[in-house]
């Protein structure tokens, strides 16, 4: 059996992911910091909207 395959299979997914990976944190449109101080919300003004009775 030929493992030289499966072992490309591997290691081709696992780039795979760590590029989903990245760019998810690089691409958003908020910096990860503002996006912690925001409560995880996005946006600058991200408030919690007032209930309309």
């Amino acid at each position: 059996m030929d493992w030289l395959p499966y072992q490309r299979l591997l290691l081709v997914g696992r780039v795979g992911w760590l590029v989903v990976v990245c760019a998810f944190v690089v691409c958003g449109c908020t910096p990860l910091c503002e996006y912690w101080d925001n409560g995880l919300k996005v946006g600058p003004g991200a408030v919690t909207p007032a209930a309309s009775l």
